[in-house]
């Protein structure tokens, strides 16, 4: 769970750059695969770490239902 955190604050930062928060980018970003980057953000979610988001995959992305991003930045 602590690799997850450690994990979480690259992923939150690398994503509040980018305004499509696209996985396809996060992962070429980061020298991961889609599919490990999809796993690792959907785990995210559901534990509650991307307050109000889902992983839209048929546009290979990460929404937050209100469209405020700094959400992700509440404390744990």
């Amino acid at each position: 769970r602590k690799k997850l955190i450690v994990l979480f604050r690259n992923y939150a930062a690398r994503l509040e750059s980018d305004p499509d928060k696209s996985l396809d980018l996060l992962s070429s970003s980061i020298g991961a695969s889609v599919d490990t980057v999809t796993k690792n953000i959907s785990e995210m979610v559901s534990l509650g770490l991307f307050p109000n988001a889902f992983v839209d995959t048929t546009h290979n992305r990460l929404v937050f239902q209100n469209n405020n991003t700094a959400e992700i930045w509440r404390p744990l």
